[in-house]
């Protein structure tokens, strides 16, 4: 089973596909040592492609034929067998398109995979012009929370028990504070420091919201009035602002707990401006939500007894336009998890556990970042300027499922598929399916629980899903077949624009040999560019996977 976590940190939000240029540094022999090589996998059987869209924009006139326009996808099914299949693939009427053949391990295991040739899958030239970046620790847009805010346990068991004396009851209520007060904070890591309080206002709600700035970053040339202004503003000053967002889609972040270790239940929220790693630079560490700060100090040295987010002053000063965006989307990311702590773990109590685990706790966060950002930061869309060409780049066949990997520098960073499949779940099912999500309790296991709101939402279940999701590595248009790629979404008020593959061809890697082993919820990608009017090929499908041949 996998750790809960409500760490609740670090992700991948880049401003441009010019940025994604610089992250995206990552070796083609890298990936394939990763990966491993040559072939192997019981194969058994044989199956038959079938049409797998429809609609106006399917190119799919039969199982055999190409129409000559639109976008041709094409399906053999193998999640349900033990051992690979053999599927012979005859298309008509491909001459001048583009075939991409992609397999996508559904299941919850490693699968064998056979040898498949990869001679002809091209690598754009673009791509060789990438170059790893100069200053890892600090990569644009790319916010490295440190292992022990991501590795943290909250004593959350502990803290849901009844109050067993009189003296673990919660701490007194603070005195209302007033501009201008200071008070002493302590970062993840127990150093403390002064900040003054520089804001404080209410939101629709009544909730109270207060900006500190830690002392001797404001100034003009730093945390400026005109900045705080407008954290003010991006934070909670209208319905496109992230408090407001993040409270409709998510719920509350604070209020009743269940047990005696948790702070009371009226209770401000915080937002410390402190200087989180004092380099000189912008990027790193941009912030954080710490579950630690809920809990009594009884319970938890580390915990500063407040509802808190943290956010670093460089980023925001130093990083330009494209830092305060970062700074604003990775808020309303942030209270993200600090909601979903509170409402699956502070207000419920662990028994059951209803804490997500942390694959989905770290996609449900990303999916707040693709929803909010058009309306917190007109323009910018996170997913679409970034996350999506980096996923291209790398990070396609890994388990991001049962391996979360928050490492920057792998083949397998986990922010970037987390993204995307979030993204695609959402432009398919909308925002009804993603507040489903967020209050599914009917299960403690997490992929139960997404498998359950895919399918109230009308979908055939999460499994499905992830195969028809990885169809996406094939560049598909933002006008594709319903079911496929990442339409523009408008519902409720929010507006998810499009992605339109054909334009990151330059930032896709495709693989020079095909990798022994499928990794569960792994996609492989290969492509095919037939000489003549008709394209045939056979291929192994591995167990527990699909294979999707699209066409365009």
């Amino acid at each position: 089973m996998l750790r809960k976590s409500f760490f609740c940190g670090g992700k991948m939000n880049r401003d441009t596909v010019g940025t994604i240029r610089t992250l995206a540094g990552i070796s083609l022999a890298t990936l394939l040592a990763s990966c491993g090589g040559g072939g192997g996998g019981e194969v058994s059987g044989s199956g038959v492609l079938s049409v797998a869209c429809s609609g106006a924009q399917c190119g799919a006139s039969d199982a055999q034929t190409y129409r000559g326009s639109g976008v041709g996808i094409w399906r053999y099914d193998n999640s349900g067998s033990s051992s690979g299949t053999s599927v012979p693939i005859t298309l008509n009427g491909v001459s001048g398109r583009t075939v991409t053949l992609v397999f996508s391990n559904v299941s919850d295991r490693d699968a064998g995979m056979a040898s498949v040739s990869t001679s002809v899958a091209d690598r754009p030239a673009t791509a060789s012009k990438i170059e790893a970046p100069s200053d890892p620790d600090h990569l644009p847009g790319v916010n490295q929370i440190p292992a022990h805010i991501r590795d943290y346990q909250p004593p959350v068991d502990r803290a849901s028990q009844p109050q067993v004396s009189a003296r673990q009851g919660p701490a007194a209520a603070v005195r209302a504070a007033v501009e201008g007060d200071v008070r002493e904070w302590q970062d993840s890591g127990g150093t403390r420091f002064q900040a003054t309080l520089a804001r404080r206002w209410a939101a629709a709600d009544g909730r109270w919201l207060n900006i500190w700035v830690q002392d001797g970053e404001r100034s003009p040339a730093k945390v400026s009035e005109a900045l705080l202004d407008s954290l003010k503003s991006r934070f909670s000053s209208n319905q496109d602002s992230v408090y407001p967002i993040v409270t409709d889609l998510a719920g509350a972040p604070w209020g009743a707990t269940v047990g005696s270790g948790y702070i009371g239940p009226d209770q401000d929220l915080h937002i410390v401006m402190s200087n989180i790693t004092p380099d000189g630079k912008a990027w790193g560490v941009i912030g954080y939500f710490f579950s630690a700060n809920a809990f009594l100090k009884s319970y938890e040295g580390l915990s500063n007894e407040a509802v808190v987010l943290f956010l670093d002053t460089e980023t925001m000063y130093l990083g330009g336009q494209a830092g305060r965006n970062t700074g604003y989307t990775t808020l309303a990311h942030e209270m993200t998890h600090m909601v979903n702590f509170y409402q699956r773990a502070a207000r419920t109590g662990v028994s059951p556990d209803n804490r997500f685990a942390v694959w989905l706790e770290e996609t449900t966060a990303l999916m707040m970042e693709d929803l909010a950002s058009g309306r917190v930061v007109p323009g910018f869309n996170p997913l679409r300027d970034g996350d999506y060409g980096n996923w291209l780049h790398q990070s396609q066949n890994c388990d991001y499922i049962r391996g979360w990997d928050a490492s920057v520098s792998s083949n397998c960073f986990s922010y970037p598929i987390a993204a995307n499949y979030g993204g695609y779940l959402l432009r398919q099912y909308g925002t009804d399916f993603y507040r489903s999500l967020l209050r599914g309790t009917s299960s403690t296991d997490s992929f139960t629980l997404l498998d359950q709101a895919v399918r109230q939402a009308g979908g055939a279940g999460a499994r499905p899903a992830l195969r028809d999701w990885g169809a996406a590595l094939a560049l598909l248009p933002a006008s594709s077949p319903a079911g496929f790629g990442y339409p523009r979404r408008a519902q409720g008020g929010y507006d998810l624009p499009a992605i339109n593959g054909p334009d990151y061809a330059s930032l896709r890697t495709l693989p020079s040999s095909s990798p022994s082993t499928l990794k569960a919820s792994g996609h492989f990608p290969v492509v095919r560019r037939p000489s003549g009017a008709s394209y045939s090929e056979t291929v192994a499908v591995p167990a527990g996977s699909a294979l999707t041949v699209v066409v365009q």
